[in-house]
């Protein structure tokens, strides 16, 4: 708020001229005080306007009609009037407020599991060549509180969001540069997110997978475990209230019960959302998926109302309605009718006029979608799209981006074979059927790179750079069909075999064969 006002440059800039020769907490302190001092004036002027907006308030809170009712409930949810205790007991005063609010934070930043609390403030190493520690301030921090759902009782239903200094920011940033090129190495491969090359994607599919496995098991018996032994590792508290348990079909009732009982969670059939995405995907995929229609009409509707020119839309179809459903297209095959639904929502409102949508469709959205040098707009083409993102996740299982999730599904998928060639399978999860479905992607832009030739099937895999799939083109002889790329090489050397190769080929795959430089060092394909 503060910086909006004009004096407040000023001031600042004042204050840390004035401090020129004080160390940094000193020129901090100094801009502090002076705008405490200013704010004085500025805290008059706002108790008016609060004033004025409790009256606001109350004049929304006496309407009746529905906009009233509406600006009354956005105002209310303003503020915290009352918490719930650890106790479930209701209070509302401010000392009691902030002494939940306290005690919950002290909770979550001691060490439960060994029984000794954190250090009071965090003690940063050294940062320069020489000595020098952090002042003791630097890394004093505001948080701020934004609840998660419309009616407010307890701690846990607010996300506190953390206000730090601009001095933090840049010490943090300059940390996290220097330990970027080692954390993939000190991070446990099960964080999928802050290591360059691992999405938060993958926490989502390994989910999905695993309860894909528990719906499947029919027989057998399984043990759970790994919660408190991840609490452990970790250091985290798990949030109780928020977990659920799902059972395979062969579990008994009992077994069960008493594992709902020792964890204090509660028993669910369908797990619902796991990082915003579905955790369970039906055979109506129409009425999973419904709820991108919904965001990207509410979307649609909020423009509709404004004065808005061409371009303007489409900028704002290109930067935002677009965008919502890429995050779920990064693992799941949307149904295509949902997807033309969606593009002739857009369709009507790039050439509709206000919030009805209607007018002349001067072009068709599929011409729309073609590139602005081939006479379209640059717009996705929603279906396109969705497969190419999925065919990103088959190439980063492909190269094995993220050892733990190319793990897990080449085990439960492809255990004898490569990606390249395998198929969906009997049990295969909806996330596998659709990175089957973009397979074909994948397919038609991978080559394998040459090396030893010990990994590559002659006949089975695309190692061929030139040709249009990568495959050979020749017929295959049955008595051939297992050899591999390094039997085409003269043995103990690094070259083609070329009367071997004459024979086995076409002459047009031959000369493809040629062309293929082969490494003077023993390197595996890839």
């Amino acid at each position: 708020m503060w910086v909006q006002e004009k004096e407040c440059r000023g001031i600042i800039q004042e204050s840390w001229h004035e401090g020129a020769s004080r160390d940094l907490m000193d020129k901090l302190l100094l801009c502090y005080a002076r705008l405490e001092e200013w704010g004085g004036g500025m805290l008059k002027e706002m108790r008016v306007k609060l004033s004025e907006h409790r009256k606001e308030l109350q004049r929304y809170r006496s309407r009746r009609d529905a906009d009233g009712f509406r600006r009354y409930n956005e105002e209310k949810h303003n503020s915290i009037k009352g918490l719930q205790d650890e106790n479930g007991e209701w209070k509302d005063t401010e000392d009691e407020v902030q002494g939940i609010i306290s005690r919950y934070f002290y909770d979550i930043l001691s060490t439960r599991t060994t029984g000794e609390s954190m250090p009071d403030r965090i003690k940063f190493a050294r940062i320069s060549e020489e000595q020098g520690d952090l002042p003791e301030d630097v890394n004093r921090t505001l948080a701020c509180l934004i609840p998660k759902v419309k009616q407010l009782k307890r701690m846990v239903e607010l996300r506190p969001i953390s206000l730090c200094n601009v001095m933090m920011r840049i010490i943090s940033k300059i940390m996290a540069n220097r330990l970027k090129p080692c954390l993939h190495s000190i991070v446990s491969e099960k964080q999928s997110t802050f290591i360059e090359g691992r999405l938060l994607t993958d926490n989502a599919l390994i989910a999905f997978e695993i309860n894909n496995y528990i719906k499947s098991k029919m027989q057998g018996r399984e043990g759970v475990g790994g919660l408190k032994k991840s609490e452990k590792l970790s250091g985290q508290v798990i949030n109780y209230d928020k977990s659920e348990v799902i059972f395979s079909p062969n579990t008994r009732t009992e077994d069960r019960v008493l594992i709902c009982e020792c964890l204090g969670v509660k028993q669910t059939v369908k797990p619902g959302k796991y990082l915003g995405m579905p955790m369970c995907v039906g055979r109506n995929k129409t009425e999973v998926f419904g709820f991108l229609k919904d965001r990207v009409q509410a979307k649609l509707q909020g423009w509709g109302n404004k004065d808005l020119s061409k371009q303007e839309k489409l900028t704002l179809l290109k930067t935002a309605a677009q965008v919502i459903p890429s995050f779920w297209m990064n693992l799941f095959l949307i149904p295509v009718n949902m997807c033309e639904e969606l593009e002739r929502k857009m369709n009507a409102f790039l050439w509709g006029r206000g919030s009805t949508g209607k007018g002349v469709k001067w072009m068709a959205w599929k011409k729309l979608c073609r590139p602005k040098e081939c006479g379209g707009l640059g717009v996705r083409d929603l279906r396109n799209f969705n497969l190419a993102m999925l065919a990103k996740q088959g190439w980063r299982l492909l190269n094995e981006t993220n050892p733990l999730v190319s793990a897990i599904m080449k085990a439960k998928y492809y255990p004898q074979t490569d990606l390249l060639n395998t198929e969906a399978g009997a049990n295969a999860s909806y996330i596998w059927r659709s990175i089957m479905a973009s397979l074909r992607a994948v397919k038609a832009g991978t080559r394998r790179k040459i090396g030893n030739g010990i990994d590559t099937n002659v006949w089975k895999m695309p190692w061929i750079p030139r040709l249009e799939d990568g495959y050979l083109t020749s017929a295959m002889q049955n008595y051939l069909g297992h050899i591999t790329v390094n039997n085409l090489m003269v043995t103990g050397e690094k070259r083609w075999d070329l009367t071997m190769i004459k024979d086995i080929f076409y002459s047009h795959d031959v000369e493809e064969i040629k062309r293929i430089p082969l490494p003077l060092s023993d390197t595996r394909d890839s």
